[in-house]
């Protein structure tokens, strides 16, 4: 974050940290659940636990987009200098772990579910393009988590053209325009493709961020009552509506997962709650792992797929969940942080000078 108009927040971080081991706990579980009866999905609300991280990604994201962005609104050549400075930040490591997935894919094609290899979905995975393969309706890219990348993308890219006005005018126009592209998502399918997928309620989470980005930087903090509240209703309300959701066939991830993602989110951030947190080890640590959370969401399905080849259900008996998903977390976590200071951030840097930005 540019050291002159914002700094750093430990909350932020800790969330993005969470929400990681979020989606690592919902892909180990579902993972487990196809060698053996222990299947937490049919715990709702533990199930919609895990799904939550995605959505806490995509509101921090708009959050953040404002908070970093806090002085640069009508500033000429700042949308052009912000879609530079997110191409840089997103695209080198994503593009390193969907090669070496194409790589997989060629070399040993049976290791993996997914196996279109057409052009066009190749071409389609390393451009954030959403295309679902043929007869199918799942929109997933390669890297198949690299879905979450085609909304983030495309969020950016919505978002840079409104730094050409003021905060306030850019937040309100943003604001309509995502709430008219989600209003024509209603009359589309499927197979309207791209536009159908960008068009989703899910993108409203992104919009949420932004708003929760206005409401910080107005300095508008919650009393420590307030924010436990929020919390509680926000447990409430993913317990309540995942059981639901789980029940009725109910498919709006908005709903079930992203107002409590939201809830989550403005509770903790508007909080404050571990700010400048420099004496707790556990604190610096999830702080750390906040910083490397984007290697170890796209890292994460990389060790899972190669734990599930080496971990044997028949050999483990009915200790196979828990040492299956206690070797992933204990080997993701330093995966990630190798893919973060080896890869990721070098990357980064370096294309950061050559563009200068």
């Amino acid at each position: 974050m540019p050291a002159d108009s914002t700094r750093r927040l430990d909350s932020v971080q800790i969330l993005r940290a969470l929400a990681a081991l979020a989606v690592i706990w919902s892909h180990s579980t579902l993972e487990v659940s196809r060698f053996t009866e222990f299947d937490l999905r049919s715990f709702s609300a533990l199930s919609s636990m895990g799904r939550i991280g995605v959505d806490i990604f995509f509101v921090i994201s708009g959050f953040v987009m404002v908070y970093v962005s806090s002085r640069q609104f009508g500033e000429r050549g700042e949308a052009w200098r912000f879609v530079l400075r997110r191409i840089v930040r997103v695209v080198p490591v994503y593009w390193f772990y969907t090669s070496l997935i194409l790589g997989v894919l060629l070399l040993l094609p049976g290791l993996l579910r997914n196996n279109d290899l057409s052009w066009a979905h190749v071409v389609a995975s390393y451009f954030f393009f959403p295309m679902s393969a043929p007869g199918k309706e799942d929109f997933h890219p390669l890297l198949g988590i690299g879905w979450t990348l085609n909304y983030e993308m495309f969020f950016y890219f919505m978002f840079a053209p409104f730094l050409l006005l003021t905060r306030s005018a850019a937040i309100w126009a943003l604001s309509i325009v995502f709430c008219g592209l989600v209003f024509l998502g209603l009359f589309l399918s499927p197979a309207h493709g791209a536009i159908w997928f960008w068009t989703q309620p899910i993108i409203l989470e992104f919009l949420a961020g932004v708003l929760l980005g206005r409401i910080y930087l107005s300095d508008f903090r919650l009393p420590a009552a307030v924010s436990t509240g929020i919390l509680v209703l926000g447990v409430g309300w993913l317990v309540a509506v995942a059981e639901f959701w789980n029940k009725s066939g109910l498919d709006v991830r908005f709903l079930v997962t992203g107002i409590p993602a939201i809830l989550f989110t403005s509770a903790i951030v508007l909080r404050q709650v571990v700010e400048d947190a420099t004496t707790s080890s556990v604190w610096k640590f999830l702080i750390y792992l906040g910083d490397a959370s984007y290697s170890l969401y796209l890292v994460h399905m990389f060790v899972i797929r190669v734990l599930t080849v080496i971990i044997s259900p028949t050999m483990l008996g009915a200790a196979y969940p828990f040492i299956y998903m206690m070797g992933v977390f204990g080997v993701c976590i330093p995966a990630a942080v190798i893919s973060y200071r080896w890869i990721e951030r070098p990357a980064n840097g370096w294309l950061r000078r050559q563009f200068h930005v």
